[in-house]
């Protein structure tokens, strides 16, 4: 998951989701981002967020059958995979202030000590 808040005035949706697609042995700048959804309503982002995670981990189904999902639904999916290295990205326009997050899931539960935490996160 990548949040990237920007604090630019833009035309269009303020909340955009979009999904990055690394194919096999290229380099993490050589990534598709394909545009996923957007929104004005803050209260939808979560929705559209579980959707797009689907949609990742769901790669040989379009994007078509992710956005018609009501939440019920999400919660319930069975998905093709149960890890991807691929990215969903959450751009947030009209920010307070300019910052981009990355989020590691699990990464701290794989670590036997703080220490090699801190070296690992260093190396990333």
């Amino acid at each position: 998951m990548e949040i990237i808040l920007k604090t630019e005035a833009h035309e269009g949706p303020r909340y955009a989701v979009s999904l990055k697609f690394q194919p096999d042995g290229t380099p993490p700048v050589n990534v598709e981002t394909l545009e996923f959804a957007s929104t004005e309503n803050p209260e939808e982002v979560a929705l559209l967020i579980k959707r797009a995670q689907l949609a990742i981990l769901n790669p040989r189904k379009g994007k078509d059958e992710f956005l018609a999902l009501e939440e019920s639904l999400c919660e319930d999916y069975r998905s093709q995979l149960a890890f991807s290295k691929n990215v969903v990205v959450l751009k947030v326009t009209e920010a307070e202030s300019d910052l981009t997050l990355y989020d590691l899931p699990g990464i701290v539960s794989h670590v036997e000590n703080v220490f090699n935490l801190a070296i690992l996160l260093t190396v990333c």
